[in-house]
């Protein structure tokens, strides 16, 4: 409908254009009226062509983020239902060597699907593993170090006491997000902004190793997290209202603008 209305009204600007060219040169002689017919024709083939190959290339990039959506749907279908597959396996409960396997294969399987998944499909998929108790931070089934959940949308996610250790986490979204006494070691957070933090409970949460640069923290409670030190501190942005564990110290540029703070990084 949008192009629709777009196309009337070029072609009403169009008209309204060379009706004024018509008064303005106003020919008199039939030679200058047909020359000036000339003109509107060659100019509106022109102009009809030019809109032809824009609705053109529009079609062709909704039919290409068409197939893209249904490859992730796909992409996402198949992995669960692999997964499924590998989970209900009578061997996946042993310890034999048969059953390390599969959980090799599981962890195969996520990892190689994650990447190409936008941030909703990420949600469903780390949702699953969590659901599926393969991600319990005592002992988890699948590891997923390295797993690419960058930009992925945990928004509200509540995934207490998960393993998510050397996890790429890079701008995703954890606001009002539970991971308390979670892993979160050695993963990556970094230019997570934008509120991507507020509200997020990382109560006992572990993250020696983190990777906080240019991090936002800005009112995030960070009292109770564990294994967290001035130097991860030091590299992320955040403001009086951030609360740190008894210790550790606001840094002096925190008390300046985001944007001064980013210049100073």
């Amino acid at each position: 409908m949008r192009r629709v209305i777009l196309g009337i009204v070029a072609v009403l600007v169009i008209i309204a254009v060379f009706a004024g060219l018509y008064w303005f040169i106003s020919p008199d002689t039939a030679q200058e009226r047909q020359g000036f017919a000339l003109v509107l024709a060659l100019s509106l083939g022109g102009i009809a062509a030019i809109v032809g190959l824009y609705f053109t290339r529009q079609t062709l990039l909704t039919t290409r983020e068409l197939e893209a959506v249904r490859a992730r749907d796909a992409a996402l279908r198949a992995c669960l239902e692999q997964l499924g597959r590998v989970l209900t396996d009578d061997k996946w409960c042993t310890g034999t060597q048969a059953g390390d396997t599969l959980r090799y294969l599981a962890r195969a399987e996520a990892l190689s699907v994650m990447g190409s998944l936008d941030g909703p499909r990420k949600r469903i998929l780390v949702r699953f593993l969590y659901e599926s108790r393969l991600l319990n931070v005592n002992n988890p089934m699948v590891d997923l170090s390295g797993a690419d959940l960058r930009e992925a949308d945990l928004n509200r996610s509540n995934l207490p006491r998960s393993s998510l250790c050397g996890v790429r986490l890079r701008g995703a979204n954890l606001s009002r997000a539970t991971l308390s006494g979670s892993d979160l070691s050695g993963s990556d957070l970094r230019d997570s902004s934008n509120g991507k933090l507020v509200r997020t409970n990382l109560t006992r949460a572990n993250l020696l190793r983190t990777n906080l640069s240019n991090t936002d923290l800005r009112g995030v409670d960070l009292r109770r997290a564990k294994n967290l030190t001035q130097e991860q501190i030091e590299q992320a942005l955040g403001d009086e209202r951030t609360q740190l564990p008894i210790g550790l110290r606001l840094p002096e540029r925190w008390h300046r603008s985001v944007a001064e703070q980013l210049g100073e990084a």
